[in-house]
């Protein structure tokens, strides 16, 4: 008798274990639909383009989303269109939206040693490899030739100037390893990415930006998408 109120007794702890377990990866599955729809909600938060600069316009102050805004990019038919800041370091915008919340999905960023006019010979911007194209995620489709071509023209605006930005080339490059990820003297940049990548002319004279994003699950992988800046009169 004693065993057959034993077995019961682990039915019942059985049964009471697998609801719990159901439970719980109910409540799990519920927690990561939501978090990836923050993720989703905050990295193309709409009300950013309330503060797009008109064409050919500055980054006049009233239309700052905040002091650390250097810049607006934009490139022409893509999902590339977004405010950039700039902190003391390249780690406060890793997770920080523009308006200085918390974000994971972070925001496009200035290198901290560049100049925020833009005026250096070479400036990187950095932003967050996200699915489903973006932020950054959305420089996957210049990985496709054909896209390449019919996509390269796009406008960087800072507080001083708005410029044409025509893309010459896009590179892989590890972050560990390449001297890419640093202001550079133009012939310099221009020696280390000749011959690396996808090189679609000779570049103009303008100063070089380059849009860095990560690839894949490599930590140091980086894809860039480069071109030249040439002030819009």
């Amino acid at each position: 008798m004693w065993i057959g109120k034993l077995l019961r007794g682990l039915d019942r702890c059985l049964e009471g274990l697998v609801t719990v377990s159901l439970v719980l990866v109910f409540l799990i599955g519920i927690y990561l639909v939501y978090d990836t729809l923050w993720l989703m909600r905050h990295a193309k938060d709409p009300t950013l383009k309330e503060y797009r600069p008109e064409a050919s316009a500055v980054l006049e102050e009233e239309r700052q989303i905040g002091p650390e805004q250097v810049a607006w990019v934009t490139i022409d038919g893509t999902g590339v269109d977004f405010p950039v800041m700039q902190s003391t370091d390249n780690i406060k915008y890793l997770q920080t939206d523009p308006y200085g919340a918390f974000s994971m999905s972070g925001s496009i960023f200035l290198d901290c040693r560049n100049a925020a006019d833009l005026s250096d010979p070479y400036s990187i911007l950095y932003g967050h490899h996200m699915e489903n194209g973006l932020m950054f995620g959305a420089l996957d489709a210049f990985h496709d030739a054909g896209f390449l071509q019919e996509h390269r023209e796009g406008r960087i605006t800072t507080r001083q100037a708005c410029y044409r930005f025509r893309i010459f080339c896009t590179v892989e490059a590890d972050a560990a390893s390449s001297g890419l990820f640093r202001p550079l003297a133009r012939s310099e940049a221009l020696d280390m990415l000749r011959g690396s990548g996808s090189w679609l002319e000779e570049p103009g004279e303008g100063r070089i930006v380059a849009l860095s994003t990560c690839m894949g699950a490599e930590d140091t992988a980086r894809f860039l998408v480069v071109g030249t800046i040439e002030e819009i009169q």
